[in-house]
């Protein structure tokens, strides 16, 4: 069970690009910051209070301790976040980098597996 500060982490868990990289953060958070749920767990979605649109997501989302749900490169930066040293920096970084992170972002989505 996550903490009530958690992020709740909805990745599609019919890639195996997003799949792996799920699995690569979940390791990473070593505090436990973040859970990870996958898109075809409706149950468990719903269960977070998450009522997602059947099919793949098109993003990666997270839902933040206060309830806003964040997408794209957003949803990245609150990933890396979790990750101890070296998250608060990183993520800021690509906070800043939005404008070109997030073009990258739609790249990478539209031609996973």
């Amino acid at each position: 069970m996550t903490s009530p500060s958690s992020r709740i982490v909805v990745y599609d868990d019919e890639c195996r690009f997003c799949s792996a990289s799920a699995r690569f953060a979940a390791r990473a958070d070593t505090r436990g910051r973040l859970r990870f749920v996958g898109s075809s767990a409706r149950g468990e979605l719903h269960a977070c209070g998450l009522d997602m649109e059947a099919g793949r997501p098109g993003s990666l989302l997270v839902q933040t301790a206060e309830g806003d749900l964040l997408s794209e490169s957003r949803a990245v930066a609150a990933v890396i976040e979790a990750v101890p040293l070296v998250g608060r920096p990183l993520a800021a970084l690509l906070r800043w980098a939005r404008p070109i992170a997030d073009p990258v972002y739609r790249f990478i989505a539209r031609h996973r597996r």
